[in-house]
């Protein structure tokens, strides 16, 4: 009987552990990439960050959708001529991102949609 209690109560442990990594592991971020240019949601999905990594003249762009505006799509711009990286505002949950490579008189390469 007593190595039936101990068992029951190194599960509820274990249950208990595995519920409390669960629920403290923050979500999965979205993310999206073409060419040189990524980028992927942070701050629980309320802000996206642009990376560019080459240092050129190429311009690109991250869309997404907020849940507040979902007809909406913002546009994040990296105009720079060097490897860096950009961040959006914060503002409500991101659902959708995509990461396009603007290319002038041209249609822009993009990563398509991610959710």
């Amino acid at each position: 009987m007593a190595s039936r209690e101990r068992r029951g109560r190194r599960l509820a442990a274990a249950a208990v552990t595995v519920l409390f990594l669960t629920a403290a592991s923050p979500a999965l971020a979205i993310s999206a990439s073409v060419d040189e240019f990524s980028a992927r949601t942070i701050d629980h999905h309320k802000r996206v960050r642009l990376h560019k990594a080459h240092n050129n003249g190429a311009i690109g762009k991250a869309q997404y959708k907020r849940k507040s505006t979902p007809s909406s799509v913002r546009n994040l711009w990296i105009k720079r001529d060097h490897a860096s990286h950009i961040t959006s505002g914060s503002g409500s949950r991101i659902f959708t991102l995509q990461v396009c490579h603007h290319k002038n008189n041209w249609p822009d390469d993009c990563s398509g949609w991610k959710n």
